[in-house]
Formats: structure tokens, C-alpha cells, sequence
């Protein structure tokens, strides 16, 4: 994780950063008890989409917090449902797809991700080591699928990265790239573009070809756009997810040929995650409404 010096003075409690960042620096405060019960509250209802994939409506993912421990204070801020969200979608469906050959030769990892790299890869368990420049920098066989979304930013550092980093040659084969445009008060984002780059599409002169999909309710010229089921899908061939693996016959059955992501079904997740968490604030916002009112009904004047 990045380290940056701030103050409790200066660092805002929230973020709507695509990537959780963590920054210790050294003051003289304390805990209260207020303040821990508030970040062990959001810590476990954070923790629900991780056990389930649904956003919880006190998770207040719109917020970071802070957290003193020994004189040090920790600058917590998670990524936002947005870019969790995507993610989520995208890896249940494969999973779903690969759950058959779980346990036979043919079974498909799910590497996981970390802040410094992808949101998700996916490669087989047996695909052999590499006798050098491996994944980890030495030995370890790279993913043969990754997926990255962006929320907010800027799509030239993860093409570049794409370009000039994942896909050079004996790498990557496959990459799922995201990008979802900002929107104000936590509304869904209108502008969700999507690139599928494959190692084996390229242009005359060599260039990488990836087919771009608009899945939102705007294009990128901001014209309104409408998509069905089955209008924008990505299609992965299983030679891509089985690159590498010489020795192996691929599955044709209980494996489809090609993999089949429809984005219609990643927007719609986005919709119904956001209506749960707006009406899951609006009923907190009521019940505490008439918390206070009970409150001050209960208090003279002279004391509220």
C-alpha cells in the first residue's frame, strides 16, 4: 500500500479512491471509545460484500476512518462499491463457469489481487513455471485472464499498463478492462465502457486490437443509449484461459467454447446494489430522525 504524509488536521474522512491506500503517520492523540466502536462497525458490514457481494447500507462506503493505535493514526479509505461491484460480478460468473472442473486437471485459480496489481486474474492450476521473468518475478507462470476497472480515472495509466506491461510477449493472453465514469451523490455511474484485449487480435502493424463495448446509459459522446440482454457480451475462447497448458485437452463439455461475460448483467448488478444501499440509507435516516425526536421529547428545553 502507498504511504503519504498527512495530519489528522488535513486528510479528509472520505474518499471515493479505486484502489484502498493505508497511511501511518506519527501524532499525539488518543482513541475514544466512540471512535473504535465506529471503525469496528464499518469494518464488519465492510466486510459483508467480501462474504457475500452484497453492500451493505451501513458500510458508509462513501467514507474512510481513522484509526489510533500506540500514538500512530491510520488513514483507512476502501475502494468504492463501484469498482468492487464490476469485479464481483465478473468473478461469480466465472467461477460458475469453471465450478465443474473444480477438482480435475483442467481446474481454473482464481489469483486474486493486490493494491500494486490487477483486480482480478485467473490462470490454470497446472499451468507450468517459467524459467525466468515469471509473475513474481521469478518462476511463478503468469494469469491468463485479468480484469481491471477503473472508477473516476483516467483509462491512460491502465492502458498503458496493459500495453506496454501486462500483454508484452509471454504474459498475459487476455485482459478486462473497465471504465466507469464519476457520478455525484453516490447515483450509478451513466458511462461504463469496456475493452476486451486478446494477445491474438492486433491491427496490420502489430498494435494490440481490443473490441470495445458501451454498456451504460450514455455513450461517450453523452448520447442515451438503451442495452438489452445479450447485446454486449464478451466472448473468450477457452485457448486463451488454457494458454500455456501444451499437455492438456481442454474440456470440451461441461466447458462452453467460448466464455461468455454479459456486461448487461454487470450494469444491472451496479442499479440494484445502488437501490439497496440508497433505501437501506433512507430507512437509517428515518429511524434516526425519530430517535431524536424521542429524544428531545424526553429532555426539557433548557437541556437539548
Amino acid at each position: 500500500m502507498s504511504s503519504v504524509t498527512t495530519s489528522p488536521s488535513k486528510a479528509s474522512p472520505s474518499s471515493m479512491a479505486s484502489f484502498a491506500s493505508l497511511t501511518d503517520t506519527s501524532v499525539s492523540t488518543v482513541s475514544t471509545p466512540l471512535n473504535i466502536q465506529k471503525t469496528e462497525e464499518q469494518k464488519k458490514y465492510r466486510q459483508f460484500w467480501w462474504k457475500t457481494g452484497n453492500f451493505h447500507p451501513k458500510a458508509n462506503w462513501n467514507e474512510g476512518f481513522w484509526e489510533w493505535k500506540n500514538n500512530t493514526v491510520r488513514v483507512i479509505e476502501f475502494p468504492s462499491p463501484f469498482h468492487e461491484g464490476p469485479v464481483h460480478t465478473i468473478v461469480m460468473k466465472l467461477g460458475a463457469v469453471f465450478d465443474p472442473v473444480e477438482n480435475t486437471l483442467a481446474g481454473i485459480k482464481a489469483c486474486g489481487a493486490t493494491s500494486r496489481e490487477q483486480d482480478a486474474s485467473f490462470r490454470p492450476y497446472g499451468k507450468p513455471p517459467v524459467p525466468s521473468g515469471g509473475y513474481d518475478g521469478g518462476n511463478m507462470p503468469w494469469p491468463n485472464l485479468i480484469i481491471e476497472v477503473v472508477y473516476g480515472q483516467s483509462m491512460s495509466v491502465l492502458k498503458d499498463k496493459i500495453d506496454n506491461y501486462w500483454l508484452l510477449p509471454n504474459r498475459v493472453h487476455d485482459a478486462i478492462a473497465i471504465k466507469l465514469n464519476y457520478a455525484q451523490n453516490n447515483n450509478v455511474p451513466t458511462e461504463m465502457t469496456a475493452w476486451h484485449y486478446c494477445v491474438n487480435n492486433r491491427t496490420v502493424v502489430g498494435a494490440l486490437a481490443p473490441v470495445m463495448y458501451e454498456f451504460g446509459t450514455t455513450d461517450r459522446q453523452g448520447n442515451q443509449i438503451n442495452i438489452l440482454p445479450g447485446q454486449c457480451v464478451i466472448n473468450i475462447p477457452l485457448q486463451c484461459i488454457y494458454h500455456g497448458m501444451l499437455n492438456l485437452n481442454i474440456p470440451a463439455l461441461p466447458l462452453p467454447n467460448l466464455i461468455s461475460i454479459d456486461l448487461f448483467s454487470v450494469r444491472n448488478k451496479l442499479r440494484k446494489e445502488n437501490a439497496k444501499l440508497k433505501h437501506g440509507k433512507e430507512e437509517a435516516e428515518t429511524e434516526n430522525a425519530k430517535l431524536k425526536q424521542a429524544w428531545k421529547s424526553m429532555k426539557p428545553e433548557s437541556q437539548i
